[in-house]
């Protein structure tokens, strides 16, 4: 991903052991809310592309997810934030 003034990047971790309890989309939550807070337009973060379940997750809190330009392994997943 490119540095622009209107767009941030996200990364979540979640330790395996507390995964599926919802802890990941209430981390994304508070993410989106504190950007938009902070006046950005859009929000992107790279995701290896054998990471199913996160590109998963990612597409069902409305990111939309595409190749990396850059790396074959990666994909990128866009969100707007503005309503």
């Amino acid at each position: 991903p490119t540095t622009h003034p209107d767009r941030c990047e996200f990364a979540i971790v979640v330790e395996e052991a507390m995964q599926g309890n919802g802890l990941a989309r209430a981390l994304m939550h508070r993410l989106i809310a504190a950007a938009r807070e902070r006046g950005y337009r859009s929000m992107e973060g790279v995701i290896l592309r054998d990471n199913p379940r996160m590109l998963k997750f990612c597409e069902a809190m409305g990111f939309a997810v595409e190749a990396s330009p850059d790396d074959p392994a990666e994909r990128i997943a866009r969100r707007s934030l503005v309503d």
